[in-house]
């Protein structure tokens, strides 16, 4: 078996150790202009590169849209958007730690080193309080007074995933153990699990997001399922399948109505979420895709994936499609992570290259 196999059956991920091992003597990494639109054209263009030590795992906007949180091994940044100056870093409340970050089940060395990265960060509705997850804990941070604010703990491995709820003070995490937690960030408790008994996922939580209205949850696993979750009940409605591989990252459409996915099978699906079935299919990425979501208006997917690259896809589109609107070669190793502004018309990048860059998008022209 290959390690990747071997990694998938363990529940786990692909090792951002071994990422950053696999990074090139890239000389040109500064250079002003060292990526690629296919078709040529002026619709993205760079607003800004940040550069990192190491691995960037997650980049996140705030819902005003005017900062971008990154994570990295041990380290979390705030960059103002519009300026890219950094605002401030919380690195000390990781490295200062006499605690064990592992997980107690960890006895493999490479994947306690995983555990010491910061695999998913995330805005409160109002922007106050920014959580971040590293191996098994979430970090959670005041961001008007920039520290730290604590540690919650609960779950039992590494935690992959964590997004807040649009509306109210709750959010959710997913991760290694099979089971997604609902938090009250005013409490710091847990006031709900997804995932016990026979509802749970078979292998770990790769993604987990709230629906825009706040009700529902999806999360996505290693055992290719994706399940839709009412928060209330904390019972599955429905269960999507149809990836042939794990499934990586999953969003919400702005209004509700569908659902991305984005798997290591190389393809994205989109989901319509009245019938609950695949309206698309689209495969161009050479590699796996590793992150997913919607533009700010709905009307576009970008993924991100191993092989380097963004695509763009006309999220109206139906069937099975080979072809993306736009490919942006933006990153000398895995695009890890995407994530949309709010309200510009910005996108985001996280990459094993060691940079996160803001990028713009503009006059987009849907499929005819």
């Amino acid at each position: 078996q290959s390690q990747q196999q071997q990694q998938l059956e363990r529940g786990t991920l692909t090792s951002l150790a071994e990422i950053a091992k696999d990074l090139k003597d890239a000389k040109d990494l500064k250079d002003p202009k060292d990526w690629v639109l296919v078709p040529p054209g002026d619709q993205v263009d760079l607003k800004h590169t940040h550069h990192h030590s190491t691995v960037v795992c997650c980049v996140q906007f705030s819902n005003s849209g005017k900062y971008l949180a990154t994570g990295s091994y041990d380290l979390v940044q705030i960059f103002e958007t519009n300026s890219g100056n950094q605002v401030t870093s919380f690195d000390k409340v990781f490295s200062d730690e006499t605690e064990n970050r592992t997980s107690p089940t960890q006895t493999d060395p490479k994947e306690a080193q995983d555990s010491l990265f910061v695999r998913s960060i995330c805005y409160s509705s109002d922007d106050t309080v920014l959580i971040a997850s590293i191996g098994n804990k979430i970090k959670t941070f005041d961001v008007i007074e920039k520290k730290f604010r604590g540690t919650l703990m609960g779950h039992q491995k590494e935690i992959y995933s964590l997004h807040f709820s649009p509306k109210g003070n709750h959010f959710v995490s997913g991760g290694g153990d099979t089971m997604a937690k609902i938090w009250d960030i005013r409490s710091g408790k847990c006031v709900n699990e997804l995932g016990t008994g026979s509802a749970s996922h078979t292998e770990g939580m790769t993604s987990v997001c709230f629906s825009p209205d706040g009700k529902y949850v999806v999360t996505a696993s290693i055992d290719k399922i994706i399940r839709f979750w009412d928060v209330e009940s904390a019972k599955v409605l429905r269960q999507l399948e149809g990836h042939e591989g794990p499934v990586h990252s999953v969003a919400f459409s702005p209004d509700g109505k569908s659902l991305v996915s984005g798997s290591m099978d190389r393809t994205l699906k989109v989901w319509d979420l009245n019938t609950f079935t695949s309206t698309a299919t689209f495969l161009s990425h050479s590699d796996y895709v590793l992150s997913v979501g919607y533009t700010r208006g709905g009307e576009w997917i970008i993924s991100g994936s191993k092989d380097r690259t963004v695509a763009f896809w006309d999220s109206r589109l139906t069937g099975n499609r080979s072809k993306p609107q736009l490919a942006l070669q933006a990153h000398k190793n895995s695009v890890i992570t995407v994530a949309m502004s709010p309200n510009e018309s910005l996108f985001a990048t996280g990459s094993g290259d060691r940079r996160a860059r803001i990028w713009t998008y503009e006059n987009l022209k849907p499929s005819s």
